[in-house]
């Protein structure tokens, strides 16, 4: 039983580590030639920690390994989507994009939910259901906000949401990184 949670427990830290280096990728993008170097390599890096985190948890839980399979089928969409730079199909490519995504935080939290939850940590496994359902609502606003691009009357609307689905957006991507912490090390101490 232990050994299910530790092995979660560790997926969950290299999802954290992941989007950790996200956040300083970000930052280091801004600085010219060296930091352009640096932004490839910790690319390179996150995809390989966002690979490797449901990898390894997925004997804990049958999610963690559909996260693992769905992180797959992100890199083919986004392999894909390289060749589709503006039109209706790159509209396309985002709306699968976006649906991948969603998955894959589905099934983390999901798993990590209910393995949280029969460890007897409900706060963090209430968090999961909080956080998945987030996703779901950005997802659906992107969703749209890609299908109202192609009508050019609505372009306004699509502003609009597309601002409020960044706000919810970003608290939601804040709770994921917190939870992503507090569920590796609550399911690591089981």
């Amino acid at each position: 039983m232990n050994e299910k949670f530790e092995k979660a427990g560790k997926g969950l830290r290299f999802l954290f580590l992941a989007q950790i280096l996200a956040l300083v990728t970000i930052v280091v993008a801004f600085i010219p030639v060296l930091g352009w170097i640096a932004g490839l390599v910790l690319s390179v890096v996150i995809f390989v920690l966002e690979l490797y985190g449901p990898y390894v948890a997925r004997s804990s839980h049958p999610n963690f390994q559909n996260a693992f399979y769905a992180s797959i089928a992100a890199v083919i969409v986004g392999i894909i989507s390289a060749f589709f730079q503006e039109g209706f199909m790159a509209g396309l490519m985002d709306i699968v994009s976006s649906l991948v995504g969603f998955c894959i935080t589905y099934f983390v939290c999901t798993a990590a939910g209910e393995l949280l939850a029969e460890k007897g940590d409900t706060e963090q496994a209430a968090r999961a259901g909080l956080i998945w359902k987030l996703y779901a609502i950005c997802t659906v606003v992107s969703i749209l906000c890609t299908l109202t691009g192609w009508i050019p009357v609505l372009n306004i609307l699509m502003g609009v949401a597309a601002i409020i689905s960044g706000i919810v957006s970003l608290v939601a991507y804040i709770l994921l990184i917190i939870f992503y912490y507090k569920a590796s090390n609550s399911l690591k101490a089981a």
